[in-house]
């Protein structure tokens, strides 16, 4: 693999990831890929420079309009079919294990300052009813 390509985290394959005309990164398989010009259909094929144009895969050779990146989206062979089956990352991860103490750490205080308020209630009660004796 090249310095620039680092592999996929479904299917291994080498991906880069070229910065779009938007701003975007898009992940496009590492080798570039000859592509035919077409008018409205057919998949966007990005330069490196992040312009990109609709193109097909096939054609006849002198017609070959160059070598451009196809997204990676297209040939991945391990992608998920639902968002919900998707692994979440690693900050993802990390986020919602912070979010579980947190919640864990708030549950415990609130059932501390209810049994304190429980002790102060039966406190307050004895000395109700004591004072009720004299």
């Amino acid at each position: 693999m090249a310095e620039n390509e680092i592999p996929c985290r479904w299917c291994g394959k080498p991906i880069i990831f070229i910065r779009t005309e938007a701003g975007r990164l898009m992940p496009c398989d590492a080798m570039p890929q000859p592509y035919w010009p077409t008018d409205s259909s057919g998949i966007l094929v990005y330069q490196r420079d992040g312009s990109c144009v609709r193109g097909t895969l096939r054609g006849h050779d002198s017609a070959c309009a160059g070598y451009g990146y196809i997204p990676h989206w297209a040939s991945c062979t391990n992608k998920p079919r639902k968002r919900a089956e998707r692994r979440p990352s690693p900050a993802r991860l990390a986020l919602r294990e912070q979010i579980a103490r947190e919640r864990e750490a708030r549950e415990e205080r609130e059932a501390r300052e209810a049994e304190k308020r429980a002790a102060a209630e039966r406190l307050r009660e004895a000395e109700e009813r004591q004072t009720r004796l004299f």
